[in-house]
C-alpha cells in the first residue's frame, strides 16, 4: 500500500473517531450518504406494490437545505412522497421513478422553492467525456423532458 493510501486511510479513521459535532462538513456528506441509503432502500420496496397517484398533481420541494447532490435526491423524495420519501438518486434513476410504481405519475407540477440554494450548492460535475456541466441544470432539464414542469419559486 502506498504512503499516501496510508495516510489517507489514516486521516478517514481519525474522522470517523472524532465526535460527530467536530468533523465539519465532511460528516454531514457522510451521514446525508447514510441516511440516504436507508432511503433508497425502503422506498424502493415500499412502491413495488403500491399506486401511483394520479397525474396533474402539484408536489412542493422545499430547496433551503439542498447542500449537495444526495441533498438534492433526498429534497426531491420528500416533495413527492413524503418525510424520507424517495424519487431517485441519479439521474438514471429518477428515469425509472418516473416511469411509474414510485409514487408518482407524470405529467406533474414541480414547485421548487428556494432553488438559490441547490443552484449555488449543487453545482459543477464532469461527464465521462471531460465537459463541466450543472447538475442542477441537468435535473431541471431532465424533469421536463419527462413531462413534469419545473416551477422556481424564488
Amino acid at each position: 500500500m502506498s504512503l499516501v493510501a496510508t495516510s489517507a486511510i489514516s486521516r478517514l479513521l481519525a474522522l470517523l473517531q472524532t465526535p460527530p459535532l467536530a468533523r465539519g462538513p465532511i460528516s454531514l456528506r457522510l451521514e446525508n450518504a447514510q441516511w440516504f441509503d436507508i432511503v433508497r432502500e425502503r422506498g424502493c420496496r415500499r412502491f413495488l406494490h403500491a399506486p401511483d397517484r394520479p397525474a396533474g398533481r402539484v408536489y412542493d420541494l422545499d430547496g433551503r437545505h439542498i447542500t449537495d447532490d444526495i441533498g438534492l435526491y433526498c429534497a426531491l423524495g420528500e416533495a413527492i412522497n413524503g418525510p424520507g420519501g424517495y424519487f431517485g438518486g441519479c439521474l438514471n434513476a429518477l428515469s425509472d421513478c418516473l416511469n411509474g410504481r414510485f409514487g408518482a405519475t407524470a405529467p406533474f407540477t414541480l414547485r421548487w422553492h428556494h432553488p438559490d440554494v441547490a443552484r449555488r450548492n449543487v453545482g459543477r460535475c464532469l461527464a465521462p467525456d471531460g465537459a463541466v456541466y450543472s447538475l442542477f441544470d441537468e435535473v431541471i432539464g431532465f424533469l421536463e423532458e419527462k413531462r413534469v414542469e419545473v416551477v422556481l419559486v424564488e
